[in-house]
């Protein structure tokens, strides 16, 4: 069975463990084998641990899939956090849906977030979806918003 690493701290952990022997973190983990072979970040050079992690950053370069699964349906998640099998919800109603993983976001090597950055960065933890309440609510200030560009004085 394989030893496992840590994907905040990318500390390599022995099976039986079940926080990180460096961060104490329980979660977020996944399955690694113990003799990884060292892979290097296309972008800073940096050290990937066998999860992906560019040492030198603290994120996952660009371009990497998203390595994080559901905790529900075991489905792969997305970088948002979503997960497009289950919708982080075991009632499949609409109302329900949820993003059950964090939330990565790109960012340039000067830590500014854009839209073509080379790091995928955790920026937010597990949330809530917008409610179908909050969801009207938002439509209706929305098309109230826009009336006002149509109207005449």
């Amino acid at each position: 069975m394989p030893d496992w690493a840590c994907l905040h701290c990318g500390d390599v952990n022995l099976v039986g463990q079940s926080r990180c022997g460096n961060c104490g973190r329980q979660s977020d983990s996944v399955m690694v084998p113990s003799s990884s072979i060292v892979r290097h970040c296309p972008y800073d050079g940096g050290e990937l641990m066998a999860s992906g992690l560019c040492l030198r950053r603290g994120g996952f370069p660009l371009g990497q899939r998203c390595g994080f699964v559901c905790p529900l349906c075991r489905g792969s998640l997305d970088w948002s956090g979503g997960c497009d099998r289950c919708h982080g919800t075991t009632t499949g109603r609409r109302e329900d849906w949820a993003f059950p993983g964090d939330r990565y976001d790109c960012y340039d090597d000067f830590g500014k977030p854009i839209g073509d950055g080379v790091h995928w960065v955790k920026t937010d933890g597990p949330r809530q979806a917008c409610s179908v309440q909050e969801n009207k609510a938002h439509a209706l200030r929305i098309t109230q918003m826009l009336g006002r560009f149509g109207a005449r004085p």
